[in-house]
């Protein structure tokens, strides 16, 4: 999986993910798009009518995909939000983290 292309596909990822699969010949595309921004997020092409491990799997890397991109933001909003539950104060915000 290209981490570059992921990057710039999941920089202003809105949250809305559009599955699909499409035939062509003997050939099955899978794919999901970002359904706010209109990029493609993941897509893989089998040579077979897709079985539901084949389905699994697929959507098993896009997770992992977010998952790893995400870490660090998501990392980042627990830190502020345990900070503030507990009284602490904020001296800097987060780019990577919204809110108070």
């Amino acid at each position: 999986m290209d981490t570059e292309f992921l990057d710039w596909a999941l920089a202003d990822f809105s949250g809305y993910v559009a599955a699909d699969e499409v035939y062509d010949g003997p050939f099955c595309i899978l794919s999901v798009v970002d359904n706010r921004r209109y990029k493609r997020l993941l897509y893989e092409v089998l040579d077979h009518d897709p079985t539901h491990d084949d389905i699994r799997a697929f959507l098993k890397r896009l997770h992992t995909a977010i998952l790893i991109l995400a870490w660090p933001w998501i990392r980042a909003c627990a830190w502020r939000s345990t900070a503030l539950k507990v009284g602490l104060p904020l001296t800097t915000r987060s780019p990577r983290c919204p809110g108070p």
